[in-house]
């Protein structure tokens, strides 16, 4: 069901930005530069952690925190 609704709304909302194709635009073109910037962030913020980690004994080895996971779940829903 939701996705007939999403369909809808979109429709409904490009209806109402026809006449003003610039500012779709500018909106994707925003969309996508706050979607590198995040990932970026993330990246830079787990993958020192990650790599720390891997291939060390087990002894060595340091769990994430709350945020670096959080982090690392917005970057994998932001690759996809």
């Amino acid at each position: 069901m939701l996705g007939g609704a999403l369909n809808s709304a979109s429709k409904r909302i490009l209806s109402t930005y026809n006449d003003h194709a610039g500012v779709v635009l500018g909106l994707g073109l925003f969309i996508l530069i706050l979607k590198t910037y995040i990932v970026q962030f993330s990246y830079n913020r787990v993958w020192p952690r990650l790599s720390e980690n891997n291939g060390n004994t087990p002894d060595d080895f340091k769990p994430l925190s709350f945020y670096e996971s959080f982090l690392l779940v917005v970057l994998f829903t932001f690759l996809i």
